[in-house]
């Protein structure tokens, strides 16, 4: 249902001060998305290649992407790119031509294969991004037939502009402000939302939350933290806000606390302002403030596993985080795996990130001693999929002729898979999935796949190693592991 801009502004304010939607009240209601993070683990005992004694931190993020069942998406990856402004001074998201810059960064994303954006994503300097569906009473303002940017034009901005999860952020907050957000977020329908993001590299996290086409609310999550988003608003406190949020809202009657003082600097005059109360729809995910549903599930997968590895005193096993993480995604009991009801887990990632720090380290340099290693299902309904693990090259590059071992791929897939609408090889195998069906026998190569990856990305089992660099070959494990799961689902190779 679409904003009619022809209402009187005193009907459009009567919406607005309304404390239960009006206007969209039968809006398709954001239903699905789960993304999680547990940031900065400390390691014990682990050696660099040279045996050296190294400290350690892990950050492991991870996210399930939600959507129509039928909508095919794709893992895809983008090159470093320099740009000359005199020339190319703009460039087209999905609706709109914004600003360009004059370098991105290389990144691997899911995303529907119809979008330029994407549901989720990582960056060469292990920034990741995972976006959410969320409603607010403010969302007429967003859904008002206006096309802005999408919320997954803002992941994949995101990752092309930023190093650090800090940058990131910041690159978002400036884009919605100036772009606003807005605009069909389904291929054939106008279904429009507003949206969510986690946000985090190896040293700390963010959420940032928004509300109508242009406010904002940003909650940080420090070192030793986790954190989870289920398709609601989800900050009560912000660190960060927009600074003429509080103005807008005392003027409405929505606060009338004279410490809410406008700004977004003092963090000490934000304490009595709750976000999450204030902005809240009373719809679905955002009707509970307290957390309800598959967030409450995730904060408990994730509250059991922080005390557990605490209590243990674990060392920060990177396999052992990537399975902690893929069970999380793979609950279908709690829903966080989405099956059935027209909307399924389209796609999943998990993210391992990691910091070396020793004698040799610049403790001045936020990306020296990082590796990261990201995992994608390239699969709707992860609990039946292979994670496959992706990693840069120290240069940022995607691969050494990484397009043309994809030219390869596509030539061996059996024609006809899909529905024709992408050439990638990683939305061939996702229809391939799709139209699957898998028995047990099927089911356990797969699993068997992705152990063997575990153990040939991190052999540390018995040497308890961490891998400092990987062969300029690693970004091509991926489509090697593609290739197998073609073989495993039994696609007609020529």
């Amino acid at each position: 249902m679409i904003f009619d801009p022809s209402i009187s502004i005193k009907s459009r304010q009567a919406v607005e001060h309304s404390l239960l939607p009006c206007r969209h009240d039968f809006a398709p209601i954001p239903r699905s998305c789960d993304t999680f993070v547990i940031v900065d683990h400390p390691s014990n005992n682990i050696y660099n290649d040279s045996g050296d004694d190294v400290t350690t931190n892990t950050t492991i993020f991870g996210n399930n992407s939600d959507r129509p069942d039928d909508e095919i998406h794709e893992v895809v990856r983008f090159p470093r790119r320099k740009y000359d402004l005199l020339q190319d001074a703009t460039m087209e998201c999905q609706n709109i031509p914004i600003a360009q810059v004059e370098e991105t960064h290389a990144l691997i994303m899911s995303r529907p294969s119809w979008l330029w954006g994407a549901e989720m994503g990582s960056n060469e300097f292990g920034v990741c991004v995972g976006n959410e569906a969320v409603d607010t009473r403010l969302s007429h303002l967003c859904d008002d037939g206006v096309s802005r940017l999408l919320g997954m034009d803002l992941v994949r901005l995101m990752l092309e502009r930023s190093k650090t999860a800090e940058e990131a952020l910041n690159v978002g907050i400036a884009l919605l402000e100036e772009y606003g957000q807005g605009g069909a977020c389904c291929k054939d329908d106008d279904w429009c939302y507003e949206n969510g993001f986690l946000i985090c590299d190896v040293h700390e996290a963010y959420v940032l939350e928004t509300a109508g086409a242009h406010f904002w609310a940003a909650e940080r999550i420090a070192p030793g933290e986790h954190r989870n988003i289920s398709n609601g608003l989800s900050i009560r406190v912000p660190t960060r806000v927009h600074t003429g949020l509080l103005q807008y809202c005392r003027n409405r009657g929505w606060i009338n606390d004279s410490e809410h003082n406008d700004t977004s600097n003092k963090r000490e005059e934000l304490l009595a302002f709750d976000w999450k109360k204030v902005m809240n729809s009373g719809r679905c995910a955002s009707e509970h403030l307290e957390p309800h549903g598959r967030e409450l599930a995730g904060k408990k997968w994730l509250s059991e596993i922080c005390h557990n590895n605490r209590h243990n005193n674990k060392s920060s096993s990177p396999s052992i985080r990537f399975k902690e993480m893929a069970t999380i995604l793979r609950d279908t009991e709690s829903g966080i795996c989405m099956r059935g009801g027209g909307f399924d887990s389209t796609g999943s990632q998990i993210s391992i990130l990691q910091k070396q720090q020793n004698k040799n380290s610049d403790p001045n340099n936020e990306v020296d001693g990082t590796s990261a290693v990201h995992w994608f299902t390239t699969g709707s309904d992860p609990s039946t999929n292979c994670y496959k693990p992706f990693s840069f090259n120290s240069n940022g590059d995607v691969g050494r002729d990484m397009m043309e071992i994809e030219k390869t791929l596509l030539k061996k897939a059996k024609e006809g898979i899909g529905d024709g609408s992408s050439p990638s090889a990683t939305a061939k195998l996702w229809c391939l999935h799709k139209e699957t069906k898998k028995d047990e026998g099927m089911l356990q190569k797969l699993r068997q796949l992705e152990k063997g990856l575990l153990s040939q990305i991190y052999d540390n089992k018995q040497k308890q190693r961490l891998p400092t660099t990987f062969s300029s070959s690693s970004p091509e494990i991926f489509l090697q592991a593609i290739n197998q799961e073609f073989d495993i689902l039994s696609l007609p190779l020529k």
